[in-house]
């Protein structure tokens, strides 16, 4: 069982990229950090979401009992899930670093562009990514 940090998790990711990961999409803020919008988890008007992105916090007011609390909580609201499960989507998801499987093709010291192929140089900054 690998170790979650929790305190790490809610200090380094906010409530946007939360979002997104989730694929909500917010179409008006009520201000530059609140917004209001449906819950995914379905119950509820078009507005029973409350969002604050400066706490990354949240508050559903559709679902029973009315749930509130941070990014690991919210998550795990949406997607029916603990909260162990949550922050560990959210850390492999947003903590994780890209392993290296192969180096990067050499570039030749002497400046020739003919010696150089860009299409292997792209497909190893790709693996690299991935």
């Amino acid at each position: 069982m690998s170790k979650i940090d929790f305190s790490a998790i809610k200090a380094s990711v906010t409530m946007q990229q939360v979002m997104g990961l989730l694929q909500i999409q917010v179409t008006k803020w009520a201000s530059s950090d609140q917004a209001r919008c449906r819950c995914p988890c379905g119950a509820g008007d078009a507005h029973d979401l409350s969002i604050n992105a400066t706490k990354n916090s949240f508050q559903c007011f559709g679902s029973k009992p009315k749930a509130s609390g941070d990014i690991i909580t919210f998550v795990a609201h949406v997607k029916s899930i603990g909260l162990r499960d949550a922050a560990k989507l959210l850390q492999e998801h947003f903590m994780s670093k890209p392993s290296v499987d192969k180096p990067a093709p050499k570039i030749a010291n002497d400046n020739s562009a003919s010696d150089f192929n860009y299409g292997d140089a792209l497909e190893a900054f790709i693996a690299r990514l991935e």
